[in-house]
């Protein structure tokens, strides 16, 4: 399994101490330290802005205290800030700040074994898991899609079989009858699709379905994405990628849900058996979808895996995609689009995701769009090129024609799991998004 080591942390031996100060504490002459380093750092013109770091020496030349300026807000990401300023040494947070350790963790993502570490003693083994299977999203985004097809994507999701999970690959002829749409998308690659079928957990428990877009490689198709747009499409599986984290941290820490998890696996390719612009394909729930632009494949390949998740009565059903441009250009990076029709449901996600600072925003299905994805040859458009506004609206309302009514709750997140540059915690690349606010929903859903 892809698993960069989450090698940043040691847990005894000596360290040095880190003081975080905010800029507050500078203004109102309320620093809680010695007269001699409330000097030095006024010496060195330290203020507690986010990011300054002071190193006050010992008397034999050594660091003997590290004081580290957050600023006067409330963003967490500003811990993360410290990691890259240190020299090699072993630190820790004085007060064993959770907070800083987490951060501290996310900033250390694919750096070198010899840069600095942090001693800690207060992370749970809850915490751990979760950033172990935040470098997992990420390194499962970041891999080349030549090493990373829907094979590979299959073989890395077999692995939650190791932690009790069952895993069924449904592929070839079975995937084409049963699963047309999936396999319409995915036949002109030569790495051929497939379904992910992952069910773990006692059926007495609340049951959960997770469904995660995973398109390997999104070239377009006949729809060719220009040189720009098609630079990073390795990232079309982030959805999946998050999911399946999702669902390990589940499973690692024993949630009292009945769990199945649904994963389209394709790749979007050119070939001269290529699904075509006009093409109408019949999905698994009989309804036909006219192709207006191959580009819109996830919602395609989301069609049957949705509504083969909803075949089955499910107390909440949620999916994870990286779908459409319109969602990335008017909330991301750092903020998935979720849709839910129940509104307490969704208000309740929104509020908690930015109580721990993992922020998702609230979407309307506005039903007024509704008449722009009906097509003239079959049920459903999959694309609206004529009138492409609310573009992840119309999407939403797309996949909702999908769902049967043995479903409780539905809630579609439309997000984009990827960093263009790198910020503090956030390296430039694959990113998980939501999942710590859903791994602490489900926590208390499922009790």
């Amino acid at each position: 399994m892809l698993s960069t080591e989450l090698n940043c942390f040691v847990s005894s031996g000596n360290s040095i101490p880190i003081y975080t100060h905010t800029k507050q504490e500078f203004a109102k002459n309320n620093l809680s330290v010695d007269e001699s380093t409330k000097t030095w750092l006024l010496e060195n013109h330290f203020k507690g802005d986010v990011g300054q770091v002071c190193l006050i020496p010992t008397k034999e030349g050594k660091i003997g205290s590290v004081h580290f300026g957050i600023g006067n807000t409330n963003d967490p990401y500003n811990y993360a800030t410290i990691f890259s300023k240190l020299p090699e040494h072993t630190y820790h947070f004085d007060d064993f700040d959770i907070q800083g350790q987490f951060m501290w963790a996310l900033a250390a993502y694919k750096k070198s074994s010899s840069q600095p570490k942090l001693k800690i003693n207060s992370l749970q083994d809850e915490d751990v898991h979760m950033l172990r299977n935040i470098y997992w999203v990420r390194d499962l985004i970041n891999t080349p899609s030549n090493q990373l097809g829907p094979a590979e994507l299959a073989k890395q999701a077999s692995s939650l079989g190791d932690l009790g999970a069952k895993v069924k690959i449904i592929d070839g002829n079975t995937l084409e009858n049963d699963y047309p749409a999936i396999f319409a998308v995915g036949k002109a690659s030569e790495r051929k699709p497939c379904l992910i079928d992952i069910r773990w957990g006692d059926s007495s428990n609340p049951s959960l379905t997770l469904v995660g877009k995973g398109v390997c490689f999104d070239s377009g198709g006949l729809n060719l994405k220009p040189a720009q747009a098609i630079r990073d499409m390795k990232k079309d599986m982030g959805g999946a990628a998050n999911v399946l984290a999702l669902a390990r941290m589940i499973i690692q820490t024993d949630l009292p849900i009945n769990l199945r998890v649904l994963i389209p696996a394709v790749e979007n390719s050119i070939s001269g058996c290529a699904y075509r612009p006009g093409d109408v394909i019949t999905t698994k729930s009989g309804l036909k979808i006219e192709i207006d632009n191959t580009d819109a494949e996830g919602r395609v390949v989301l069609s049957d895996a949705l509504y083969e998740a909803s075949s089955e009565r499910i107390d909440l059903l949620i999916d994870m995609a990286t779908l459409t441009g319109a969602a990335s250009y008017g909330l991301a990076p750092d903020l998935p689009s979720m849709f839910c029709d129940n509104l307490k449901l969704a208000r309740e996600l929104v509020d908690l995701s930015y109580e721990i600072n993992d922020p998702v925003w609230h979407m309307p299905y506005y039903k007024n769009y509704e008449k722009t994805i009906r097509s003239d040859y079959a049920d459903l458009l999959n694309c609206t090129s004529k009138e492409p506004y609310g573009g992840a609206i119309k999407a939403g309302l797309f996949l909702q024609k999908f769902i049967q009514d043995k479903v409780k709750d539905y809630i579609h997140f439309d997000m984009m799991c990827w960093n263009s540059s790198s910020t503090p915690g956030r390296p430039y690349g694959g990113e998980a998004l939501a999942i710590r606010t859903l791994f602490k929903y489900l926590k208390k859903w499922s009790k």
